[in-house]
Parts: C-alpha cells; structure tokens; sequence
C-alpha cells in the first residue's frame, strides 16, 4: 500500500492561478473569450473582458501573471504594465493552469484513494466485529438452552416468584401492626380517661370526707370546751362544800 504523499504547500502565484480556476471552472473559456472561434484574442480587449468579468479576482497583477509571456515594457504613469496590441492564442494565456491543476487534482485523487482504503479497513473492522458478536450472540443462545441453565433459569423464576409472594405478605404485616397498633392506643387511651375519671371521683370523695372530719373535730372541740367548762363549775362547788363542812365541823 502506497503511503500518501505530503500536502505541498503552494506559491503566491500558484495560489493565485488556482483561484483563477476556481473563478473559471466549469466555464469554456476559449468560447467565452475567442468571439470569432479563430482561437487568437487581442491582449487588451483580454484584459477588459477579464476584469470585467470578476474585478476581484483579475487583479492588475493576475493579469500581469497571465500576460507575464508577452510584456512589452512598464508604463512609467501608472505602474503596472502594458501590454502590446498583439494577438495571443487564448490557451497560451490559461497554458499555466494546467501545472497546478494537474497537480491539486492528483491531491484530490490520492485523498479520496486514501479515504476510500480507509473506508474499505473500517468496513472490513467493522463486518469482522459484526461476526464475532453474532457468534458470541450465537454461543450464549446455545448455552441457554443446556439443560442446567435451564434449570437455573426455572429455579431464578420461582425465587422471584417466592420473592414477589413474600414482599405482598410483609405488605399485609405491615398493614395489620399498623391497625393493631391504632386500635392498642385507642384501649390504652379509653383506660387511661376511665383510670382519670375514677381517680377523680376517688378524689372528690376524699375531700368529702376531710371536709367531714374537719366538722367532725371542730364539734368535738366545741364539745371539749364545753366539758371543761362544767368541770370548772363542779369543782368549784366541790369546794364550796368543803369550806362548809369544815364550818360545820369546827
């Protein structure tokens, strides 16, 4: 296989006539340019017709590049050359294009070549991938279907299976603990305000009693002052009856 060959970097002036045939291309330049077919054009009515044509391109120094084979002399008012009122042949005018053409075409050819060759190795790359996937593809089909691997594969379904079964019955444990536990709080709630309310019925009846008893005491207290008050007098008319009897005595 031929390696490809370099790019070459081109010239002012070859750069120059390949924009030219750029300008050109796909025109025919003899029937453009040779009016009466004679294959012979005036330099100047040349010169006109081109920069006319595309003043951007045919600059007054392509021209000079084009005419550079028939120069008379330089034209001392302006600085750019003249040429003589002579008759060229129209291809002795566009000869120099074929030398870069030429040339940047066999450019063109050895990249599509190149491009083609690399075309051609990523297909073979690519239909050799497409093989040994396909026989890959083909060897796992033929080792699922072993009867071990089919049993392994039946086995993974029931567990999966077993696995589904399981997950719907923790979902109805979850479920069930979840009401028994709301149902649990709500007993343990409703005992607790019974449990309240008998505490405070106990509560009530506690302070009734106390209140009881604190009548009860302040009575008897009532009652004591009472006592000691009718004990005072007893024992003061005890001794009343002493003092006489002792009078009586003496």
């Amino acid at each position: 296989e031929r390696e490809p060959v370099p790019k070459r970097t081109l010239s002012p002036r070859e750069k120059m006539l390949v924009h030219v045939m750029d300008r050109l291309a796909g025109i025919d330049v003899q029937r453009t340019f040779d009016l009466d077919g004679s294959g012979f054009v005036s330099t100047a009515v040349l010169r006109r017709s081109l920069i006319t044509f595309d003043p951007q391109v045919f600059t007054e120094e392509c021209i000079d590049l084009l005419f550079s084979r028939h120069l008379s002399r330089p034209c001392g008012r302006c600085g750019f050359l003249t040429y003589a009122e002579q008759l060229v042949h129209i291809h002795d005018v566009f000869g120099p294009f074929w030398q870069p053409f030429c040339r940047r075409l066999q450019h063109l050819e050895e990249k599509v070549a190149q491009t083609k060759r690399n075309a051609q190795r990523r297909q073979v790359e690519l239909s050799q991938m497409a093989q040994d996937a396909a026989e890959a593809l083909h060897r796992a089909q033929q080792e699922l279907q072993q009867p071990l691997l089919l049993e392994l594969k039946t086995r993974l379904e029931e567990s999966e299976q077993e696995r589904t079964r399981l997950a719907e019955r923790l979902w109805w444990a979850d479920k069930d603990l979840a009401q028994q536990l709301q149902a649990a709080s709500e007993q343990s709630r409703q005992g607790l305000e019974a449990e309240r309310r008998k505490c405070s019925s106990r509560l009530e009846q506690v302070e009734r009693d106390k209140k009881l008893l604190q009548k009860k005491l302040a009575d008897a207290d009532a009652a004591k002052k009472g006592e000691s008050t009718s004990l005072a007098a007893v024992q003061e008319e005890l001794a009343k009856c002493r003092k006489e009897n002792e009078t009586l005595s003496a």
